[in-house]
């Protein structure tokens, strides 16, 4: 997330001028939408399309109507799994409504995707996560978790333990988060370093000029000097704060 904070006594200031405060987080975040525009264009020009789709980032606004904060964020692809694929993928059971089935899924994710167990329906309200492994990896979590407790938790929930599955009728997301940070590491592949370099030139791009023009703004209404490429990001409200933390955490960025 990409935020500024305001100074308690240029708040305390703010108050007594008429529409300084809409405009303050108006202004706000048009500034925040200029910046994260420029962090997203130096992410995608970094990773060179070998990591992610990044030209698919859009720029949401997070949080409260009052807080002043911005997000990059990279709508997910779902795909549909082949036969080839199901050796070399594990997936991560997320529920969309109450299922006994899918809560057996869920806690004892994660999952080879071959071995999702027969009796599962199509329609069951669940979403799959997926990560590409390799077949010793998949195999291994597979010896791992299929215990003779779990075989006979699946039976009184009306499913079968199967090692084998030939189909995936159910759409999967790929691990976004997993993906870019593998790479932004070299965590088994090449490394491109490429969301930490281009958050840390972000504070770059907020020039003096920059921020008198906000000031100039919040204090007289005059946004001349503001220019039509700061729109104003739109609320996501299906944006997981949560997640976006984890992400900044497991990139070391505060």
């Amino acid at each position: 997330m990409i935020s500024i904070e305001f100074d308690p006594e240029a708040r305390k200031f703010l108050k007594g001028l008429k529409g300084a405060a809409r405009r303050m987080r108006f202004g706000t975040a048009r500034v925040l939408a200029f910046v994260a525009k420029r962090v997203a264009a130096d992410v995608t020009k970094r990773a060179g399309g070998r990591v992610l789709d990044y030209d698919r980032l859009v720029v949401v606004r997070v949080g409260r109507h009052t807080d002043m904060q911005v997000a990059l964020l990279l709508p997910t692809a779902q795909i549909s799994l082949s036969a080839s694929d199901l050796d070399t993928m594990v997936v991560y059971p997320q529920a969309s409504g109450s299922d006994p089935k899918v809560e057996v899924l869920v806690a004892h994710s994660p999952w080879p995707a071959s071995m999702i167990p027969q009796g599962l329906p199509d329609d069951a309200p669940v979403r799959f996560i997926g990560r590409r492994v390799s077949k010793e990896q998949a195999r291994d979590r597979g010896k791992e978790m299929m215990t003779p407790g779990l075989r006979a938790l699946l039976e009184t929930r009306g499913m079968t333990a199967t090692e084998s599955r030939l189909e995936f009728p159910w759409p999967v997301e790929e691990d976004a988060i997993w993906i870019a940070v593998r790479s932004e590491f070299g965590i088994d592949t090449e490394a491109i370093p490429h969301w930490r370099p281009a958050i840390q030139k972000a504070q770059s791009y907020v020039t003096v000029d920059l921020m008198d023009a906000l000031a100039t703004y919040i204090v007289t209404g005059d946004q001349s000097r503001l220019r039509r490429g700061y729109r104003l990001s739109v609320k996501h409200d299906d944006v997981a704060e949560q997640v976006m933390i984890d992400f900044q955490q497991r990139l070391g960025i505060p």
